[in-house]
């Protein structure tokens, strides 16, 4: 921000390797593999931050203040804090596909995995230090995945086809090396997700499908332990055992599970296609904002006993000429807590939370965009309509029932623009590319929370 001068560096290089072989009866091999880096730091105003979490000695800070924030302490001074990151990702990611006979089709595939970070942060400068602080945590952070997965398509008739589709999935959570705390985590999931679906007249230009889904994940690790706040007070959120060690397999949240109903419709012509649906979700324990407290007294991330999300879709894309390709997707739709007691924080207890919105959802989803194809230059402009959302889950009210509009985002719309070049001759195959995120430069605010102090917006670059 100018106010504070704080600063973003962050590098994201990709390596990605594709690989197709045909092999024998019908089969084919597609695999990738893939890594990639992201390093950088975040330099922020740190003043609300106490002496004690930034480790400054009492010859700074006396005893007495050492929990104050430092514009409590020492009021007059500033301070810039860095958090940096270097989290490296490797994956591979093989099917297997088959086309059998009578239109059957079969593919087998497999998902691993393997994500590796250094965390750390200190004071980068202050009014009252001549270099950098000492590190204020320091630990290396990491994720595993692996998970196999089967889908099958089968013709029943030639106006039916059903399809079938399975994944099994392990994935793990790392916590290592912490250098002033200590904790060495090995946070375990393991879930199967099944899928089944209907088609009818899947050759014909009007279909219709229905599909029934189930489906588990995993809270953030962030939910279940952040280490950038273990100089604050925060623990492992997990039960403990009788000798006090942390129980890994009965985390405080809990994974979510959500059943999933679907049933639309597509028709399909030579100028493009058009498609609708509606859906009905219903979770159990699903991850929300505001489920537990945290080490300040705040909400924090936890479980919803029973929520539900419904909703009516439409998409398509339609060539309007020989250059102009058009595209667009719609949604209206409800997201509720079915069953939900809301930690209020600072000691307030809980408030029941039935039938009210959950935050974040805005109601209204539209996107529009043309595009002009022709020769080796391709131009887009893109139309976004976003509705009006609640940040947090009292649906604009204080705890009293009192409207408050600062609990709500308004509805806005953004333009984008992209251009794209595809040179030919000792340059074919390559694409040059410009983006104009938010042409029209509009100051909206796109997201918004409950932070320690209240209502906290973020607006669009």
């Amino acid at each position: 921000s100018d106010c504070f001068g704080d600063l973003e560096q962050f590098q994201q290089p990709r390596v990605e390797l594709h690989h197709d072989v045909a092999l024998s009866q019908g089969w084919t091999l597609k695999q990738a593999a893939f890594w990639m880096q992201g390093v950088g730091y975040f330099d922020f105003e740190g003043t609300w931050r106490s002496a004690a979490y930034l480790r400054l000695p009492t010859s700074i800070v006396p005893l007495d203040e050492q929990q104050d924030p430092l514009y409590v302490s020492r009021p007059m001074d500033g301070l810039m804090f860095r958090a940096f990151v270097d989290q490296h990702t490797i994956g591979y990611l093989p099917r297997l596909l088959r086309t059998g006979t009578g239109g059957s089709k079969t593919t087998l595939g497999l998902e691993a995995r393997r994500h590796r970070s250094l965390r750390w942060g200190r004071i980068q400068s202050a009014t009252f230090l001549s270099e950098p602080g000492e590190k204020v945590y320091h630990y290396n952070a990491g994720k595993s995945i692996a998970s196999v997965f089967a889908i099958h398509e089968q013709p029943l008739t030639t106006f039916m086809r059903l399809e079938a589709e399975v994944q099994a999935t392990w994935r793990s959570y790392h916590i290592e090396n912490e250098r002033f705390f200590g904790n060495d985590l090995d946070i375990p999931f393991a879930f199967i997700n099944p899928r089944i679906g209907i088609t009818f007249n899947p050759a014909g230009n009007l279909s219709a499908y229905a599909s029934l889904a189930r489906a588990q994940r995993e809270p953030r690790l962030k939910s279940l332990y952040d280490g950038e706040e273990a100089g604050a007070g925060f623990t492992p959120r997990f039960e403990t055992n009788a000798d006090g060690s942390f129980d890994v397999d009965r985390p405080l949240v809990r994974p979510e599970t959500v059943w999933n109903l679907e049933v639309g419709s597509r028709y399909e012509a030579p100028a493009g296609y058009i498609q609708g649906n509606v859906y009905w979700m219903q979770f159990e324990d699903e991850i929300v904002p505001s489920g537990g407290i945290d080490q300040y007294g705040v909400p924090r991330s936890g479980n919803a006993q029973r929520t539900k999300h419904l909703g009516v879709e439409l998409e398509g894309a339609w060539k309007l000429s020989r250059d102009f390709m058009a595209r667009g997707h719609a949604s209206l739709s409800e997201h509720q807590f079915v069953s939900f007691e809301e930690a209020l924080g600072y000691g307030q207890g809980y408030i029941n939370r039935d039938g009210n919105t959950i935050a974040g959802f805005p109601g209204a989803l539209a996107h529009v965009s043309l595009t002009y194809d022709r020769g080796p230059l391709q131009l887009g402009v893109q139309h976004t309509y976003t509705g009006e959302q609640f940040i947090d889950n009292s649906e604009g009210t204080n705890v009293d029932g009192t409207v408050n509009d600062q609990l709500r985002l308004d509805a806005y719309t953004m333009l984008d623009l992209t251009l794209r070049y595809r040179p030919s001759g000792v340059l074919g195959g390559l694409t040059f590319s410009a983006d104009l995120n938010n042409a029209l430069d509009q100051k909206v605010l796109t997201y918004g929370n409950i932070g320690a102090v209240g209502p906290q917006f973020f607006p669009a670059a």
